[in-house]
């Protein structure tokens, strides 16, 4: 959440205002020259609707647009400037409506505050959204302003910049999400959050997500459904307690990661989930480089961890590694409460300091697991360690499966769980210092089989197969 010292200017500068067949149109000047305009398809819009704030960088001004009168309702907006000798052409443009809905808003600048809608509207808020930046200015007024707030819904939001934060809720649903720059969350919670209450539809990040030291920021979160979505750079978990996390609470269609999702130092932060507080699925994930745990607990996840709620992970690929961190279950797969249909690792799989990290476990039964890597136990217990409670269909492991200095890490068990066709692995299994470390323990069915050799560690039970 920006903060900045404002004052309201005591005079508007008006260089014209006329009344054209398509509305009105009344232009401004900037602090700095640059000249401002407003074009309203209302007839009845005016210069007096408009108040300039000074940010107080002496650079520029906050022009906050007011369309909560009647005559306003459902009407445009269209906010352009012209640059002149010792401006810059950039504008900051804040919009409040208040009961009222609107058409189309286009703002060739920063768009800060945005209040739309009345309490319990189930219609459409804003037809479309289109601006070169979110909350790329400090804020004007008190801290609070900062909270956008949409009620009802935005059918598109097309954002050719950053959103740098800022919060904004849609009670609704958003039809389509484009933003041409980063998410970016802040110093203060919620900062850099999109929070929808119904539906997400396409959504395109062109480059990164990135959470920030408040918690809950950057983050793109539905309340219904989500997607497809995709990230054209990479998922970077912040400071702050989830953030940098992108998921939903019912069905997500897709999300593809063009980078690594990055765990940070927040739990819960770098992560795709799905929801917390009912049953949901997540039809596919793609990330193009390494999924890798954080100091956070849960951090750089896809999935679920800590919830009581069951989830489906039907199709996941990973591009790279699955790297776990120092924080518990951090750089993990992670349906605690249901079933992975199909995980494909093109890297291997690596345990860190922290207890079960480096960590693919569901309780459901497995569909089809295919590491083309080796697995690595790591330094915390049970870290790089693949554990299907519920049975899996087919496992195959590429390189080899090697226990580290962690109990049980480096590890495959499937408990009682029924492996249905196949489990294994191409290269060695190696025990190592850690107890049970580098072993194979399999609830009956198919027998393991191991295409290299077997090697027991110095750890007590290190380097076993059991069927």
């Amino acid at each position: 959440m920006k903060t900045n010292a404002c004052r309201v200017r005591s005079s508007i500068e008006t260089l014209e205002s006329r009344i054209a067949p398509a509305g009105v149109t009344v232009t401004l000047i900037d602090i700095n020259g640059d000249k401002v305009h407003f074009s309203s398809s209302s007839k009845l819009f005016a210069s007096s609707d408009i108040t300039a704030y000074n940010l107080g960088d002496g650079h520029h001004d906050a022009f906050v647009v007011n369309l909560s009168d009647d005559p306003l309702n459902d009407s445009n907006l269209t906010v352009t400037v012209t640059k002149v000798k010792g401006g810059d052409g950039q504008i900051y443009v804040g919009v409040t409506a208040g009961s009222n809905t609107l058409g189309n808003i286009d703002i060739a600048g920063d768009l800060g505050l945005l209040t739309v809608g009345a309490t319990g509207n189930t219609g459409t808020a804003i037809n479309s959204l289109t601006v070169n930046s979110i909350g790329r200015f400090p804020s004007i007024g008190p801290d609070e302003l900062v909270d956008s707030k949409v009620s009802g819904s935005i059918n598109k939001v097309i954002d050719k910049g950053d959103m740098d934060g800022t919060y904004i809720l849609v009670t609704g649903n958003l039809g389509s999400l484009s933003i041409g720059g980063s998410l970016i969350g802040g110093d203060f919670s919620f900062d850099g959050q999109i929070n929808v209450d119904g539906n997400i539809g396409r959504a395109v990040i062109k480059h990164d997500v990135r959470g920030g030291s408040g918690a809950f920021t950057g983050v793109l979160s539905a309340g219904g459904n989500l997607g497809p979505v995709t990230v054209g750079g990479s998922i970077y978990g912040g400071y702050g307690e989830a953030s940098g996390d992108i998921g939903a609470n019912g069905t997500t269609t897709s999300i593809s990661v063009g980078g690594s999702v990055y765990g940070g130092d927040g739990e819960y932060s770098g992560q795709i989930f799905g929801n917390y507080a009912a049953s949901s699925t997540i039809d596919k994930v793609v990330v193009g480089g390494s999924l890798l745990g954080g100091a956070g607990e849960y951090s750089g996840e896809i999935g679920n961890g800590g919830s009581t709620n069951a989830l489906t992970l039907k199709d996941v690929v990973i591009g790279g590694d699955i790297i776990g961190g120092t924080g518990q279950y951090s750089g993990t797969v992670y349906a605690p409460v249901g079933t992975i249909n199909d995980l494909t690792v093109k890297g291997s799989v690596f345990g860190g300091e922290g207890s079960n990290s480096g960590f693919i476990s569901a309780t459901g039964t497995a569909g089809t697991i295919m590491i083309s890597g080796s697995v690595f136990g790591g330094f915390g217990g049970g870290s790089g360690y693949i554990a299907l409670s519920g049975g899996v269909q087919t496992l195959v492991l590429g390189g080899s499966l090697v226990g580290g200095f962690g109990p049980d890490s480096g590890d495959i068990a499937t408990n009682l769980g029924t492996v249905g066709k196949l489990l294994r692995i191409d290269g060695d299994v190696r025990g190592s210092v850690g107890f049970g470390s580098g072993s194979i323990t399999t609830g009956g069915g198919v027998t393991p089989v191991v295409l290299g050799e077997i090697f027991a560690g110095s750890g007590m039970d290190g380097g076993v197969v059991v069927s």
